[in-house]
């Protein structure tokens, strides 16, 4: 079976958070990947029950923190809670999405990271190396923090699922592709009113998996003596 994205939660906000709680429309299925995203000002964050860190980014300057985490669901997480926050000044976003079609051990593949960087309308995240396996789902998250943006999309065939703010200044972007051909991921976010920010992306193996190259076969035609 192919991976899809099954569902997605709606993007939770919270100012000066201690925790902060997305839910999704429907209890996930169980052994689908539950995948979820945090972009928070805090030095303390602790991820979901039982959710393992993919990758975490960290402005330790500011305490910014972009962090996406997984868990191979049971059926349960409805409500999937971050907590850890430092409160005052901790402005939180988050999102999840449940992924069907995914392996259950050895989950995740390539990731790579942006560190937080300029002011800027646009910022990409990638390449990652190429997959081990053909079929790999990316997700990518993009925290801003700065000003008050538009507009935002993602390029390369990726899909924008969530678009989160924060009072006027602080954002999370999020975004995912499924590959069937183990390209690495890579893409670039845009949005209008320029805005510091640092972004992520892990790839999650799909089970129909495949991989190798494919060896391409030649064959040899021969025509036979007296035949036109």
């Amino acid at each position: 079976m192919a991976a899809a994205l099954v569902q997605s939660s709606p993007t939770a906000t919270q100012a000066s958070a201690t925790t902060i709680t997305t839910t999704f429309g429907a209890a996930p299925t169980s052994n689908n990947l539950l995948v979820a995203n945090n972009h928070t000002r805090s030095s303390t964050l602790v991820n979901p029950t039982d959710f393992t860190t993919a990758i975490s980014v960290l402005n330790a300057t500011n305490n910014d923190i972009l962090r996406q985490a997984y868990k191979v669901s049971d059926g349960s997480e409805t409500n999937i809670q971050w907590t850890g926050m430092e409160g005052a000044g901790a402005d939180t976003i988050a999102c999840s999405h449940e992924f069907s079609g995914m392996v259950t051990t050895s989950i995740t593949d390539q990731s790579t990271s942006a560190a937080f960087g300029s002011s800027g309308t646009s910022r990409q995240v990638g390449p990652t190396s190429a997959a081990s396996q053909n079929e790999v789902v990316y997700v990518a998250a993009l925290g801003l923090r700065g000003a008050s943006i538009s507009s935002p999309s993602v390029n390369n065939g990726y899909t924008l699922v969530a678009n989160g703010q924060v009072l006027s200044s602080t954002w999370l972007l999020d975004a995912y592709k499924i590959v069937t051909d183990g390209a690495a991921g890579d893409v670039t976010f845009s949005w209008t009113t320029a805005s510091v920010s640092m972004g992520a992306i892990m790839g999650y193996k799909t089970a129909s998996g495949g991989g190798g190259t494919a060896v391409p076969v030649f064959y040899m035609h021969r025509t036979q003596q007296g035949m036109s």
